[in-house]
């Protein structure tokens, strides 16, 4: 495990942050996402990324998918607690 301080870590962020002229860690996401750096065995959530780095959800079917009653859905989460 690496052994580096809080203070460390802060100062190269910091720089990076610098370098890439992001104002914070989300900036610094979406200018990595749009210049490559990005793990494909991430986009296993459905999403898929554009040419521009930007994120796509999953296509939408155009047919509505039945949701339970919210009734049915409590009693439900109530039974998988009781046999916890």
């Amino acid at each position: 495990m690496c052994q580096i301080s809080e203070a460390t870590v802060k100062v190269h962020l910091k720089a990076i942050l610098r370098k890439i002229q992001a104002q914070n860690r989300t900036q610094a996401a979406i200018w990595a996402i749009e210049h490559g750096f990005r793990d494909p065995s991430l986009e296993s959530n459905g999403l898929s990324i554009d040419g521009n780095g930007r994120a796509e959800p999953p296509a939408v079917s155009s047919v509505a998918q039945p949701v339970a009653p919210r009734s049915t859905v409590l009693s439900n989460n109530k039974q998988r607690q009781e046999t916890r």
